[in-house]
């Protein structure tokens, strides 16, 4: 799945982000607003982008993550996580494409 702009790409993280989300998860100024804490090794990383990949594998999908990757060069970003409450609060539905409050057009590509 993939979200994008004509500036912004969304993508579902994959273990290819390990190094850029282990540098953007070692910086203080992410752990300040990070309650997982800086990782101690690169394995550490590891481990919490797995159990996040599997999240995606289910049948029914209710954490998404995704990377933040900056214009045509795709360049990694950062982070953003979705997480879907009870079925029972879901009811806005979109299409293939949607209009966001702040007026970018976005394409949803699910392969």
């Amino acid at each position: 799945m993939e979200l994008s702009t004509e500036r912004l790409k969304l993508r579902l993280i994959n273990m290819s982000d390990l190094a850029p989300i282990h540098r953007l998860h070692s910086l203080p100024e992410t752990d300040e607003f990070n309650t997982l804490g800086i990782p101690k090794h690169i394995d550490e990383t590891a481990s919490i982008m797995e159990a996040w990949i599997l999240d995606h594998q289910l049948q029914e999908i209710r954490n998404y993550t995704f990377a933040i990757a900056q214009g045509s060069a795709n360049i990694f970003t950062g982070l953003i996580a979705i997480k879907l409450g009870s079925k029972k609060y879901r009811k806005a539905r979109f299409g293939t494409n949607c209009s966001l409050n702040f007026g970018e057009k976005v394409m949803l590509q699910n392969p």
